[in-house]
């Protein structure tokens, strides 16, 4: 049928479908060209972001052909390796790879066998020096169907550079570490870290073996379990007081219980500080001055004994001062009533003013003779000369001494010697104690009276013995006879006087051969023989 043949209808009928045939074809024309240019401007964006990844990348960038041609670098390729992006066409893969590197056979091995490697090699640069760097490297098949290959290069020179560097700090780090750990361990103190809870975190080996312990044994220990809880929150106070305050305290003097007894330590505390500016503990170091605070101690003790030995020496020498000018009173008194008698040519009682001067002037010369000895033996003047003589002829001296005297108030002297006694002492300090116990021992006993001097030989020395039968000590007295202090006079059975000074000379002297002075005394007989008997005991080698 032609168009002619067609009715109006049918011809509008088909005009519409072909109205509409064309609109659906415009419709897809349309869909079409949009698509495309959606897809044309994805892919310049693509390819404006990879050329911007590309070329501002810190890694350098090499795409390679099989041949090992290069088709092209980034900027950082040519800057990395000094090559210009012809130079690199030019010369190709092998121009920047170290072909000596040993691992290089074997990084080509694994990218050949799954299409991929990352890892270290070394690179050569155009002015050949050599420089390491992390590779990655991967095959693929581009748009045409060519294998092709991607390098990524990143220059690890300045890494390896910090790295050395940081081993080589990490290295002196722990060898100052372990030095300064030995000068810690070294040092004649207490060293210790705490932290706010009281526990040791670290501390050094004459720490540790203060308390028996080992280093790693007594690291992480809070202080109660070493010590009695008071002395531990005694200890925690004081370190609160400096992490609180964030001020240092120096120099505290304590006591510290140790393994070994009790220490005295002077300790400086200082805060732990950590690098954010928090006090995080307590650092301390305590110095053993044990030896100094015994020294100290000694020296106390010593400096009141010397006071308390000054007082008692002052207070003996005024009442020997005052025992002096008794006698010398005397002296003076009756040689002046001589001198006028003389001169008025009255003699009658001359005789007793002459025996009393006597008197007098040996009772000084005595007192004189002992204050005398008594001063060289406390400032130590007086010598020491031990010798070997026999004690029985030192004894018939003193009997000789004392002979007229004992006559003169009718008191018998015996003796009740061994055949030897033979002792090692100083023999002048010997004659000096035997003449004070014979000198007392008449002057205490009465007219009438006995004396016995006896020796007797033992295991460990010689004990001579002086024994009287004289009026006695009382009992609260002999406990005090032989101190300074307390010193014991009483005037004798013929108002003889005294001042005790003889007996404590008796005392030094003994006490200086390592020998033994004591006295027994019955004053009324009603436990024996009335009278005193001093001992003494000096050794025979």
């Amino acid at each position: 049928m032609n168009l002619r043949d067609k009715t109006k209808e049918e011809l509008v009928n088909e005009l519409q479908e072909l109205q509409k045939a064309h609109h659906s074809l415009q419709e897809s024309y349309n869909r079409h060209v949009s698509e495309s240019k959606k897809l044309e401007i994805s892919l310049r964006l693509s390819e404006e972001k990879f050329r911007l990844v590309f070329e501002n990348t810190s890694e350098a960038i090499l795409f390679t052909q099989p041949d090992g041609a290069i088709q092209f670098a980034n900027q950082e390729a040519c800057r990395i390796f000094g090559f210009s992006n012809d130079e690199f066409q030019a010369n190709g893969r092998n121009s920047v790879v170290n072909l000596n590197d040993s691992r290089l056979p074997e990084a080509l091995e694994e990218r050949k066998r799954t299409g991929k490697f990352k890892g270290e090699l070394t690179f050569v640069r155009k002015d050949g020096t050599i420089f390491p760097g992390e590779l990655t490297s991967n095959i693929y098949v581009d748009s045409l169907g060519i294998q092709r290959t991607s390098i990524i290069v990143r220059d690890e020179t300045n890494r390896n550079l910090a790295d050395e560097k940081l081993r080589k700090s990490e290295a002196n780090y722990m060898l100052l570490s372990k030095q300064f750990e030995a000068i810690l361990d070294h040092i004649p103190g207490l060293i210790f870290y705490k932290d706010t809870k009281n526990n040791f975190m670290r501390v050094n080996k004459y720490l540790a073996q203060l308390h028996g312990k080992s280093k790693e044994e007594l690291e992480g220990k809070n202080l109660s379990d070493l010590y009695p809880k008071e002395d531990a929150d005694n200890y925690y106070q004081d370190d609160l007081a400096v992490i609180n305050s964030g001020l240092a305290r120096m120099n505290i003097i304590e006591p510290l219980e140790t393994k070994n007894g009790v220490k005295w330590v002077s300790t400086s505390k200082i805060p732990f500080v950590n690098t954010n500016g928090e006090t995080i503990g307590v650092i301390g170091m305590s110095i053993d001055i044990t030896e100094r605070k015994l020294a100290e101690q000694k020296i106390e003790l010593k400096n009141e004994e010397l006071e308390k030995s000054n007082a008692v020496k002052d207070k003996f020498l005024s009442i020997i001062a005052h025992d002096l000018k008794s006698p010398f009173n005397s002296i003076v008194g009756y040689c002046d009533l001589l001198v006028e008698r003389v001169q008025e040519e009255d003699y009658d009682g001359i005789g007793k003013f002459a025996e009393i001067i006597s008197q007098s002037s040996h009772r000084a010369v005595n007192l004189l003779m002992n204050l005398m000895e008594w001063a060289q033996s406390q400032t130590g003047r007086m010598e020491f000369n031990p010798e070997h003589f026999e004690m029985k002829s030192l004894i018939n001296e003193m009997e000789f001494l004392f002979e007229d005297i004992a006559i003169q108030k009718n008191i018998i002297l015996n003796k009740v010697l061994p055949i030897t006694s033979p002792v090692f002492a100083d023999k002048a300090m010997i004659g000096t104690v035997l003449r004070n116990l014979i000198a007392n021992a008449i002057k205490f006993t009465e007219p009438g009276g006995k004396i016995m001097i006896s020796a007797e030989v033992k295991r460990n020395g010689l004990t001579v013995s002086v024994a009287d039968s004289g009026i006695g000590i009382p009992k609260n007295r002999i406990e005090t006879l032989f101190s300074i202090d307390e010193s014991y006079s009483t005037p004798g059975t013929n108002n003889e006087k005294g001042t005790g000074l003889g007996l404590i000379l008796c005392k030094e002297f003994i006490e200086k051969h390592g020998g033994r002075i004591w006295v027994e005394s019955n004053r009324d007989g009603s436990s024996g023989k009335k009278g005193t008997s001093f001992h003494f005991t000096i050794p025979t080698n």
